[in-house]
């Protein structure tokens, strides 16, 4: 398992150093871009005001949503390595695009890093679900435990720093790699805790996000993105498709008859949030039904445990 990690970290490693370091930046109108990512790809308010992806109303606490709305299930050990290892790759999302912010001042890398600065707090909310030792601790920005994703880090953070398309490719290829890895793990048939199924769901929703937004930056510099990792079939339904919005993973459990995670978080309700119909039969995201976008694992070399 350890060794599959590691392998995957080294043919990403190569293929980021071949990103394309001779595209020139193009003179546009980057305001008008900058504006676009944050008011289109996120429903960010000129403000730059955060929507809640969690998918919970108002201030309830994550973690307590899902202790009221799963059962603790028995983990196992394929189970174990994905949340952690998640737990890593969502810091170095994280961390990247915090590094991309300060190094190119565009908004749509600090708007992207609180973002999964989120995904972070719900992969640690399963972690001490669990009574896992967090492999994240008291690190730094840039530090990691699993020395596939430092080096990892490392490159893409000299990768992203060459040009702004470069900067913007480097992002879409972490989206890129993050929804082949939540994806393969769901559908792996290994994870079959609801609560652990459930988040993969929002965090894949957000994953498809941030990469419409980086595509978008690219084509709107006069650049383009080619997957690495997700079929060509799966990409062209993400970036063909709207923004998508938070499933209401643990008010839904309680609120609607037979709702229970793993279903989309769209159910029908009226004006005081109380389910309106059954919603038995709603299809998961996590395992590539019911989102529109099928499967979309590609075979080979991934970042999850397998």
């Amino acid at each position: 398992m350890k060794t599959t990690i590691k392998s995957f970290s080294m043919i990403f490693l190569a293929l980021v150093a071949v990103l394309s370091l001779t595209q020139c930046q193009k003179e546009q109108d980057m305001q008008e871009m900058h504006n676009y990512a944050l008011n289109q790809d996120y429903g960010f308010g000129g403000a730059g005001i955060i929507p809640n992806d969690s998918g919970i109303s108002g201030t309830m606490d994550f973690c307590e949503c899902l202790a009221n709305s799963f059962a603790l299930q028995e983990l196992n050990e394929i189970e174990k390595q994905a949340l952690l290892f998640m737990r890593e790759e969502e810091k170095l999302a994280r961390d990247v695009y915090q590094y991309l912010f300060d190094k190119w001042n565009v908004p749509v890398f600090n708007n992207i890093q609180r973002s999964e600065e989120r995904h972070m707090e719900k992969m640690l909310c399963l972690i001490q679900r669990y009574d896992l030792q967090d492999p994240v601790a008291e690190n730094n920005y840039g530090e990691f435990a699993d020395e596939g994703l430092q080096s990892l880090y490392d490159a893409l953070i000299t990768s992203g720093s060459q040009n702004l398309n470069d900067a913007f490719t480097v992002g879409a290829t972490i989206e890129d790699v993050d929804i082949n890895d939540l994806i393969t793990l769901a559908e792996g048939g290994d994870i079959d805790n609801e609560d652990i199924l459930a988040v993969f769901t929002e965090l894949t929703k957000g994953s498809r996000n941030h990469l419409r937004a980086f595509v978008k930056n690219l084509e709107q510099n006069g650049s383009a993105y080619t997957p690495q990792y997700i079929s060509q079939d799966y990409y062209d339904g993400v970036i063909n498709s709207d923004r998508e919005r938070g499933g209401n993973i643990c008010a839904a459990s309680a609120e609607c008859p037979n709702y229970g995670s793993g279903y989309d978080g769209d159910c029908p309700r009226d004006g005081s949030g109380t389910c309106t119909q059954d919603c038995t039969g709603r299809q998961s995201t996590a395992n590539g039904t019911g989102s529109g976008f099928g499967n979309g694992a590609k075979k080979g070399p991934k970042g999850g445990p397998n």
